[in-house]
């Protein structure tokens, strides 16, 4: 049986470049939600936006390593 990682040992997955790349992806979508060109709950905005701050906080460790 395997064990997760304390947080204090986990590294990035993703380069830099592709996180940040997949944070932009994301925005763009919330600015479709946004404008109103797409649909999306309270929820499913909220999830969408907690992803690209995760991945932009990926860039930002990947970037600095």
């Amino acid at each position: 049986m395997s064990t997760n990682p304390a947080p204090d040992d986990v590294t990035p997955q993703l380069p830099a470049s592709v996180a940040g790349k997949s944070a932009e992806q994301i925005e763009d979508i919330l600015a479709m939600i946004d404008s109103g060109e797409l649909d999306a709950t309270t929820a499913q905005r909220a999830y969408l936006a907690g992803a690209a701050f995760a991945l932009r906080e990926q860039a930002k460790l990947t970037a600095t390593n």
